[in-house]
């Protein structure tokens, strides 16, 4: 099995192509390797959205955060909004452009804050997803199963800066409610 977390943990450009605040649209384009994704950072009390990726996807079982490649003529919104709704069954609206990354196999990412349209809970397609999580930072952090990309994007931002991004954009009252009970596992034991 292929150890997709030790793939990318080099650093060399960690953090260097972090983006302006509000860049939804593709300048950069695909990258040499043609792999152009889009990644959906949802944060709803304290705990972000996470999936485990299935078994019949790229780095499968890796849990990481929805997402996929950009398609032709889609920019980054267009994209995340169909990802959200392939593999989640989620309508979202795009708050912002928070990072650029590039995987050590050389895939160009745009990490976009988005936020629930609605109240329905994500229901997975089990063709892309094996699991749906509800995670703080830290349980993120800690998973064994974490894609290497995701520690890379808690380590080059400051995710209590996102946090607040958050707070402002969707109001106090939204993060308060958080993830519809249904829609996360029990997370006390």
């Amino acid at each position: 099995m292929v150890d997709y977390r030790a793939q990318n943990k080099d650093k060399s450009n960690f953090g260097s192509e972090r983006t302006s605040v509000g860049d939804c649209s593709s300048e950069t384009g695909p990258t040499p390797s043609g792999r152009h994704g889009v990644v959906a950072v949802l944060i709803e009390s304290g705990r972000f959205l996470a999936i485990r990726r299935s078994e019949f996807v790229r780095a499968p079982r890796m849990v990481c955060f929805p997402g996929g490649g950009i398609e032709p003529n889609e920019d980054f919104s267009t994209a995340i909004r169909r990802e959200m709704r392939e593999e989640l069954e989620l309508e979202v609206e795009v708050i912002e452009h928070v990072w650029s990354s590039r995987t050590a196999w050389g895939t160009a990412l745009e990490w976009l804050l988005v936020k629930r349209v609605g109240e329905n809970a994500p229901i997975m397609n089990p063709q892309e997803v094996a699991e749906i999580l509800w995670l703080t930072q830290d349980e993120l952090l800690a998973h064994p199963d974490l894609l290497g990309s995701l520690s890379d994007f808690f380590g080059a931002l400051n995710v209590c800066k996102t946090l607040e991004v958050c707070k402002t954009a969707l109001g106090e009252s939204t993060l308060a409610k958080g993830p519809d009970a249904e829609s996360r596992p029990d997370t006390e034991s």
